[in-house]
């Protein structure tokens, strides 16, 4: 596979802030698949879940033509109540417990052993989902033993970035990938900065590239001293906006392997967010949703809202 994305296999029951609510939407990292199977065929996807994984997800990535590389490692593939509060934040329990949650951290896990069906030399860009709990973030020697050419593209995860002993870890670990990619609200914590302005000379002084995501405003690419910003798109026709992140940040990675210049790759990635957002879940037919976000990417006014910096 040309691109790979891994991360957390999961389905979300969603309350939402004016009391509506939404059971069993696919969630976690297949909005990562989905954005990345717009702008390339060859798209796999890694992950672990249980027995029940392709009753919940198999429709979708059959659909999709995303090929799945999948260890049953659990007796239900994780499910969570997920909250919508009237500021915008949210916060998630599993459905199952805490207790089970604990339990299955182990089988919750992906490793570098998983990827070994889908990549090869062929592979030019891996995605992680990963949090410092998990093994991969510790076996990237051997996945780029796998995938000797591709780029890794890691988007952090926001329990690390919230405890003040990770932080230190973190930023030791974003050195060994070659592009990573955070918010707005997790880099005033890891950075321990007040504004966005900050956050950028701070993101720039570490030298590895960063695609920054500022939520409904838009996102950043920072790179070699400079940051590069486009607003986003189709805020209008946004129904939910869970999994913008998974789907931009994936996005992101396909313009970073392919060379792209930051306007297009900070294009592919809002398209990839505002798409989205149109609905509940990952985009329902990539392949019919391509032809738009084709026409998107090609539209010249877009990129005229680009901004440049130097830091």
């Amino acid at each position: 596979m040309k691109y790979v994305a891994a991360g957390y296999t999961m389905v979300n029951d969603i309350f939402f802030a004016d009391g509506k609510k939404a059971e069993k939407v696919l969630g976690g990292s297949v909005f990562s698949a989905s954005a990345m199977a717009l702008f390339q065929d060859q798209v796999g996807y890694v992950g672990t879940a249980g027995p029940d994984f392709e009753d919940l997800f198999g429709n979708y990535y059959h659909k999709n033509q995303i090929v799945c590389a999948i260890a049953k490692t659990l007796p239900h593939t994780h499910r969570y109540l997920m909250e919508y509060l009237p500021d915008g934040r949210w916060q998630e329990r599993s459905a199952y417990g805490e207790a089970y949650e604990e339990a299955m951290r182990e089988g919750t896990a992906v490793t570098a052993a998983h990827f070994s069906a889908l990549c090869g030399a062929d592979t030019q860009g891996i995605y992680l989902e990963a949090a410092l709990n998990g093994k991969i973030l510790d076996q990237l020697p051997q996945l780029r033993v796998l995938a000797p050419h591709a780029k890794i593209m890691w988007e952090m995860a926001t329990q690390d970035i919230l405890c003040p002993e990770s932080r230190p870890v973190l930023l030791e670990k974003l050195h060994q990938v070659d592009i990573y990619s955070l918010n707005l609200p997790e880099s005033l914590q890891l950075f321990d900065v007040r504004g966005e302005e900050e956050a950028l000379h701070c993101i720039a002084q570490r030298g590895v590239p960063c695609f920054y995501r500022v939520g409904a405003r838009g996102a950043w690419l920072v790179q070699e001293g400079r940051a590069s910003f486009l607003p986003a798109v189709g805020t209008s026709e946004s129904v939910d906006a869970t999994g913008c992140g998974n789907a931009s940040t994936a996005a992101a990675l396909i313009g970073f392997a392919e060379g792209a210049e930051p306007g297009r790759l900070l294009a592919m990635a809002n398209i990839a967010a505002a798409l989205t957002a149109r609905q509940l879940g990952p985009i329902p037919d990539v392949r019919t949703a391509r032809a738009e976000a084709m026409r998107l990417l090609q539209d010249g006014a877009l990129l005229e809202k680009m901004e440049t910096y130097t830091l």
